[in-house]
């Protein structure tokens, strides 16, 4: 098991400038597609549910406005509550871990260098991953030196950081 070097909670003003640039990167057919994905599904599941003669499911006239409120629950309503709840950084010793909702894990060795862009009450921590893609993270701006000396002290990031914080 790995230690756990850091943690901290993201700013709440880095959440939410992080879910106005998700709202702005989604297309405006994603969740239409995703309902009707979700809602074939269930119907199909309804009617296989039939084929068992034990099994007794609800008519279609009650199954379609049920099935269609928990579409749009799961498809709308969830995503707007996990980017409501507090993302929590964990720093071990061999990965970075975002917490919200779910796990998202970066491996530290994956990570070729990392930046800092200011933010007016917060600092963003960007790593640059060595397929090229960029990930943000919000920092307090209390944490910045400390999470600074630690990512300098990974090999792979270590190298190549620029982070005007010498």
């Amino acid at each position: 098991m790995s230690k756990t070097r850091l943690s901290w909670i993201e700013p709440r003003s880095f959440c939410a400038e992080s879910a106005g640039r998700k709202r702005a990167s989604r297309r405006w057919w994603h969740g239409p597609l995703a309902m009707l994905g979700i809602f074939v599904f269930s119907v199909a599941s309804w009617k296989i549910a039939h084929l068992n003669p034990k099994n007794h499911p609800p008519p279609l006239t009650v199954a379609i406005p049920v099935m269609l409120a928990l579409v749009a629950f799961v498809v709308y309503v969830f995503p707007w509550i996990i980017a409501k709840l507090p993302s929590r950084i964990v720093v071990t010793d061999k990965c970075l871990v975002r917490i919200q909702g779910h796990s998202h894990h970066v491996l530290l060795t994956a990570v070729r260098s990392f930046d800092w862009q200011e933010g007016p009450d917060h600092h963003t921590l960007i790593l640059v991953m060595n397929r090229g893609r960029e990930l943000r993270f919000g920092v307090p701006r209390e944490m910045v030196r400390e999470v600074t000396a630690l990512l300098a002290t990974t090999p792979a990031a270590g190298a190549s950081a620029s982070t005007g914080y010498e």
